[in-house]
């Protein structure tokens, strides 16, 4: 099934405008679960090179693969996925490369965040940006994935919550007891509960495996008020920007729903 998603047009459009162009670096960002990777693949198709591997930004398996493509003989797209989530060494052999680019071989990067991708890179880069996914976008997306269980969980709260292709699917997938975790959420004590003890409810399960927090804050919104739902947009902003620890993070806003509110 081909689906065409609103959030991706503006970046097809660009893609198209670079592939006339014959552009050898690519930066593609967006929020993860956005078709990062499926525009890179487009990018390929219409530079029509057919080799098009994904790597991982481990400096290792870098290293090996730019050795490949560079001895290539044939047109070759490399696409680095997920940079800004890599060592930051991974990014000095793919800077030599840019700068030096042959001509047989296009590299694209892609990031949800652009402040883990050095400078040098993007200045050296043509950046294309994938808006955020519409409405329609991911209720298309999931009718797709599983169209009885979107139906039943898009009457549920939790939908009002997702905001991504990858949230789809996440909430899919969700067991029976994953979503009265979701329902129990609005018993937590911010009062009495220590604050180590409110910290750990929100990222574990009952049975203690992990829950996704980003759609733990966002449901956690929902349901406070006033300096809570501040608090928990700042948690989202921070989370994002991975500037800080996981746990630290949702220890800063319990905290602040604890002893701030």
């Amino acid at each position: 099934m081909i689906m065409n998603f609103i959030c991706q047009q503006e970046a097809l459009n660009n893609i198209k405008i670079l592939s006339e162009h014959r552009q050898h670096g690519v930066v593609i960002t967006g929020d993860s679960g956005c078709g990062k990777t499926y525009i890179a693949r487009k990018y390929a198709k219409l530079l029509n090179i057919r080799d098009f591997y994904i790597i991982n930004p481990v400096i290792s398996d870098l290293k090996t693969m730019i050795d490949t493509c560079v001895s290539a003989t044939n047109p070759v797209v490399m696409c680095i996925e997920n940079l800004d989530d890599g060592v930051t060494q991974a990014s000095y052999p793919l800077l030599k490369l840019i700068e030096d680019c042959p001509s047989h071989l296009y590299v694209v990067v892609t990031c949800c965040n652009m402040y883990g991708i050095p400078d040098t890179i993007l200045s050296r880069c043509a950046v294309v940006n994938i808006n955020p996914p519409t409405r329609s976008d991911i209720d298309q997306y999931a009718e797709s994935k599983d169209a009885t269980t979107f139906t039943r969980l898009s009457k549920h709260k939790i939908w009002s919550c997702v905001k991504s292709m990858s949230d789809v699917d996440a909430v899919l997938k969700f067991a029976p007891e994953q979503l009265k975790y979701f329902d129990d959420l609005d018993k937590l004590n911010f009062a009495k509960d220590t604050v180590s003890n409110l910290s750990w409810k929100l990222q574990h399960y009952e049975d203690k495996s992990e829950t996704p927090v980003v759609l733990v804050v966002r449901y956690l919104m929902q349901l406070l008020e006033g300096h809570g739902r501040r608090a928990c947009l700042d948690c989202l902003n921070d989370l994002a920007d991975n500037r800080m620890s996981k746990n630290a993070i949702i220890s800063k806003l319990v905290f602040e729903n604890k002893y701030c509110r």
